[in-house]
């Protein structure tokens, strides 16, 4: 497209409004605008267009509509799990494995982390850029309970083998009897690869939480997350996702946004 004579190609970066996804949002803005956490009936109806949503979206990444967690951003939803896995596990470990060229949302969550007494490896790429299995398994150690690699990095476009690393991970862990989390930013990915998580190897036992980019209404991810106990929350308030799982799980305290999700919802079918 172009932009007063400019062509734009940043995409990735942030996308025009496609013009269904404004119409499928529009409703949400006068009619359909209650609360969807309320008990009454106008929050129920947006509570109807919330779950419809995570319904849709799960269909996608082939997972379970409660184990869909929205949040505002795919910097919350980096830090999210980065912060609130961390916290979780800390008992257990204070040992995070992740790769020198991941985005800034994760990077900067790991150096913060170190700031906390945390300890960070940080992988290099090889010649293609790429994050090998066997680096990450090797990196593991008895004290490690996160690993995060990207899936498309954002600058390059290398793809890593996701599928691979979680296996890598998988079989570290059950060698150390541990629990280890495994998280992979796939903003890049949304569009242009499969997020089908059994595909990525995702099982029950080492977490993956993935962050997908929604083409339609700029600036708003969403994160999934598939584990068995509870991550920290960031922000303190009412708590509003609180299905993951089915445990009531929660990673992100924070009121419901019924008309960006129902823009997503539908932009990933575009």
């Amino acid at each position: 497209m172009t932009v007063e004579g400019t062509v734009y190609l940043d995409h990735a970066g942030t996308t025009p409004l496609d013009p269904k996804v404004l119409e499928a949002m529009v409703p949400y803005f006068t009619q359909h605008f209650g609360n969807p956490s309320s008990l009454h009936s106008v929050g129920q109806e947006a509570r109807y267009a919330l779950d419809e949503a995570r319904e849709r979206v799960a269909g996608v990444l082939n997972c379970r509509p409660r184990e869909i967690v929205f949040t505002a951003g795919g910097t919350e939803s980096d830090n999210a799990a980065i912060h609130g896995v961390a916290t979780a596990l800390h008992e257990t470990g204070n040992h995070i494995v992740t790769s020198s060229v991941e985005h800034h949302a994760v990077l900067h969550s790991c150096q913060y982390l170190e700031s906390q007494g945390f300890e960070v490896t940080y992988l290099s790429v090889d010649a293609d850029g790429m994050v090998q299995p066997e680096a990450v398994y090797n990196a593991i150690n008895e004290r490690t309970t996160l690993v995060t690699i990207m899936y498309g990095n954002n600058e390059i476009g290398t793809i890593n083998p996701i599928s691979e690393i979680a296996k890598s991970v998988k079989k570290r862990a059950e060698e150390l009897s541990r629990t280890i989390v495994f998280h992979t930013d796939a903003v890049q990915a949304a569009g242009y690869l499969s997020l089908d998580v059994a595909e990525l190897g995702v099982d029950s036992k080492i977490v993956v939480a993935g962050i997908l980019m929604m083409g339609g209404m700029t600036g708003y991810f969403l994160i999934l997350t598939i584990w068995k106990r509870r991550p920290e929350a960031l922000i303190k308030t009412r708590p509003q996702e609180t299905h993951v799982s089915g445990d009531s799980k929660l990673v992100t305290e924070d009121e419901h946004s019924t008309i960006t999700v129902s823009g997503k919802s539908l932009a990933e079918f575009l």
